[in-house]
């Protein structure tokens, strides 16, 4: 060949395409969408259930280990030394209650209380206290106190029914907490 012959030489494409599938699935912007893709649905895969377990937790702590207040019964009384007096100028009483305390606990865990005090009142004033040391109760049982209360009508006021209420056997004591 000479430097004077003219040589035919094809036309190149300007832009480069791609010649196969392959080579067309992989320009950057396609490439990057789809590991975002697969980036997201990895992401929805863990969060999914997560999600849903955090659910489940929540529900079930809100439901069933709701801390709930113990319950406090009575479950029997004595009455011992009971003394009264009934004139129509003076009326008193006293007596000593010997009486056992129920304290249920229905939560899934123990129960510590502290000290506590039982008042027993005689139409709104104190007649008698009764002092509740701290304890526990343990899980979904009954924990039974015996307690002790001294009860005199030394603070009940003269001229309250305490008379009338001595003669007719209807004599009430509120509890109060």
């Amino acid at each position: 060949m000479t430097e004077n012959d003219p040589q035919v030489h094809p036309m190149e494409p300007t832009e480069a395409q791609p010649k196969t599938d392959v080579e067309s699935a992989s320009t950057p912007s396609e490439e990057h969408r789809r590991r975002k893709n697969k980036r997201m649905k990895c992401l929805a895969c863990v969060a999914v259930p997560v999600i849903l377990l955090t659910a489940v937790i929540l529900s079930f702590a809100l439901t069933v280990m709701h801390v709930k207040n113990p319950k406090f019964r009575l479950s029997s009384i004595e009455v011992e030394d009971l003394r009264f007096i009934s004139s129509a100028t003076s009326a008193s009483f006293s007596l000593k209650l010997d009486a056992e305390l129920a304290i249920k606990n229905t939560n899934f865990g123990h129960y510590n209380y502290d000290d506590s005090n039982i008042t027993l009142a005689y139409r709104g004033t104190k007649v008698g206290e009764a002092l509740i040391s701290k304890g526990r109760a343990n899980t979904r049982s009954t924990k039974e106190i015996e307690i002790t209360v001294d009860v005199n009508s030394s603070n009940v006021s003269s001229d309250s029914n305490l008379a009338g209420d001595l003669d007719s056997w209807d004599f009430e004591l509120d509890q109060l907490w």
